[in-house]
């Protein structure tokens, strides 16, 4: 068994245990390119899968809490939807659709009979000032936080 067969292994034992699952995919140095995050097995339950970008040390954090947070509300993601209560000092947290479903291989590979990916909703966070990326003088660049 490979190395890579183990980690998938792992993920999807998590998959089984909890629900889902949250691979880490490294930075790229050469595109500039920022860590980020994903569930994979919460379309199973919810329909759709989390991202995150950047904040890889809170990533993980944010999206369990992100997933129980609709689930408990009873909220459907939707481009636009700003969640609050999950960050610290009244920031929210945005959700868009994402728009490279390829950068997310784990999905199909847990789950091969998919005919197609699940919706997959990136959760946006704020600069300093509450803004997002894409909004009017928003801070955070695209080294620190992509849009997927």
């Amino acid at each position: 068994m490979t190395r890579h067969d183990r980690y998938l292994q792992r993920l999807a034992g998590q998959v089984a245990a909890r629900g889902y699952a949250v691979p880490h995919v490294a930075p790229d140095p050469d595109s500039g390119q920022p860590p980020y995050a994903y569930t994979v097995g919460l379309h199973v339950t919810h329909g759709y899968e989390l991202a995150f970008s950047g904040l890889p040390g809170i990533a993980s954090d944010v999206l369990g809490l992100l997933a129980e947070a609709l689930a408990e509300r009873g909220t459907t993601p939707a481009d636009g939807l700003a969640v609050d209560g999950l960050l610290h000092d009244g920031y929210s947290i945005r959700l868009r659709p994402v728009s490279d479903t390829a950068r997310f291989p784990v999905i199909g590979a847990l789950f091969p009979d998919l005919p197609s990916l699940p919706a997959i909703w990136q959760a946006l966070w704020p600069d300093p000032g509450h803004r997002f990326p894409g909004d009017a003088g928003c801070r955070t660049t695209a080294v620190a936080q992509a849009l997927l």
